[in-house]
């Protein structure tokens, strides 16, 4: 893993802060789970005072997250 993923991984209570190729390679080494960065994202959002979005379908995305497969190449949607 890059640097710059190894720095994001320390931010266990928040968001990834890294670019998305070295959050799919924490998914990919189990330095995180897809459905614990969706939990941590949600969380963030619940906590921002911007009150700047839109309709979230929590449930939906979690039944995703839970059944995310991180070993496909970026750009392959497995439900389409």
């Amino acid at each position: 893993m890059s640097s710059e993923a190894g720095s994001a991984e320390t931010h266990d209570d928040g968001p990834w802060v890294g670019d998305a190729c070295s959050l799919v390679e924490a998914f990919r080494a189990g330095a995180r789970t897809p459905l614990e960065e969706l939990e941590a994202t949600l969380a963030a959002i619940d906590r921002s005072a911007l009150n700047a979005r839109s309709f979230r379908d929590d449930d939906a995305a979690r039944e995703q997250a839970a059944s995310a497969d991180v070993g496909l190449p970026f750009g392959v949607c497995r439900w389409a």
